[in-house]
């Protein structure tokens, strides 16, 4: 499932949602800075977990402008390849905001 929403550009972008093992998120982290531009992420900590230290995983929500969702799509399926990446794009709602405004 995609959410899509309006950056603070008011552009269409794709909210997705996965989880990686903890000793694969630098990994993925240091992919998507590769990509300048094609997505953005932040880790975070979802509604009714408790607080991150000490897991295992590591949540990171993606904001993919509409034009780069099926370049994103290829990276994660290749990934995927590679390790698990769990998608819980499932878990994101129509009011999130990528930047922050309301």
């Amino acid at each position: 499932m995609r959410v899509n929403v309006k950056d603070v550009y008011n552009q269409e972008v794709t909210k997705r949602l996965i989880r990686v093992e903890k000793k694969n998120s630098a990994f993925v982290y240091a992919i998507l800075e590769s990509l300048e531009g094609m997505a953005s992420y932040s880790t975070v900590d979802l509604p009714g977990d408790p607080v991150r230290v000490g897991k295992s995983f590591r949540d990171i929500e993606l904001c993919i402008p509409d034009a780069f969702v099926s370049d994103i799509e290829k990276v994660l399926q290749g990934l995927s390849k590679e390790f698990s990446i769990l998608d819980l794009s499932h878990l994101l709602t129509t009011q999130s905001d990528p930047g922050g405004a309301s």
